[in-house]
């Protein structure tokens, strides 16, 4: 099922600053994720306002997300929200044999738009984008030579592309790719993870003001009658202590673990 969704809001012209600004309060960084599904999945069943009754505003919400969002990319090594990116790439021998492998910076990718070798801003060789392997979960690339399409380079019986490179062994900034980054469609695990770490930090704030910021119980009597509340609030725990541990348990053990295997892959490297 697609979430409901609050658009990424572009970018405001010069001297539109006080504009900008407010706009942060509304917006989620991706347009992948929302605010009331927040509230609605991972937050339900739970009065969210404070002790006067005012409920939380929505810029709360969007903070957390937002800042869940970007922990998480941090943490697992990857871009979530789409952009086209161009790099530079140091040359190796070694992995030029090993069927042209390269590493992009940035994974997921979605697509490769251009590669080729350069010396300094001259192109000695674009690669046929026909040739090119793209391993969109992990960011890897590796060639494939296929006939009809150029007979400029050939590849060796031990599966290296020969070519006027083959004289290097090594050589900085020899590749330029462009390509494009970003998920164009996200595992229901990574959504899960994304929205337990926000939760989280909602959590902590509405256990506090159970009952009224430091306030553990309550108790009320009138004509005789008497009634009192306890929590489960204390000196370390705020009251939503059990559900932030169930969420951070599940992010630690099972989420997070088999997030990085997924996006992570096998590593090149060269020795």
């Amino acid at each position: 099922m697609t979430p409901p969704t609050i658009p990424v809001v572009a970018g405001t012209a010069a001297g539109s600053e006080a504009t900008r600004l407010s706009y942060i309060s509304e917006a989620v960084t991706s347009d992948k994720f929302s605010a009331d599904e927040l509230r609605d999945i991972y937050l339900f069943g739970l009065d969210l306002s404070d002790n006067a009754g005012n409920p939380f505003p929505d810029s709360l919400f969007v903070h957390y997300l937002n800042a869940s969002i970007s922990h998480v990319e941090r943490i697992l090594g990857i871009q979530i929200g789409e952009s086209e990116e161009t790099e530079r790439h140091d040359f190796h021998q070694g992995d030029y044999g090993n069927w042209g492998f390269l590493q992009l910076f940035k994974c997921p990718a979605i697509e490769v738009l251009e590669l080729k070798l350069t010396y300094g801003e001259q192109t000695t060789l674009a690669i046929p984008r026909e040739w090119i392997q793209l391993n969109k979960t992990t960011g890897q690339i590796t060639l494939f030579p296929v006939s009809g399409v150029s007979n400029a380079l050939i590849i060796g019986a031990n599966g290296g592309i020969i070519g006027i490179q083959n004289r290097l062994s090594y050589a900085p900034m020899l590749w330029l790719v462009k390509y494009r980054a970003g998920m164009d469609t996200i595992p229901a695990d990574l959504y899960e993870a994304i929205y337990k770490k926000a939760a989280i930090s909602v959590l902590q704030i509405w256990g506090d003001l159970m009952l009224g910021a430091g306030i553990a119980s309550q108790a009320i009597s009138l004509d005789g009658l008497s009634q009192s509340i306890g929590t489960t609030k204390s000196s370390g725990y705020g009251g939503a202590a059990a559900r932030i541990n169930e969420y951070k348990q599940d992010l630690d053990q099972r989420l997070l673990p088999a997030l990085k295997s997924y996006f992570t892959g096998i590593k090149m490297v060269v020795l």
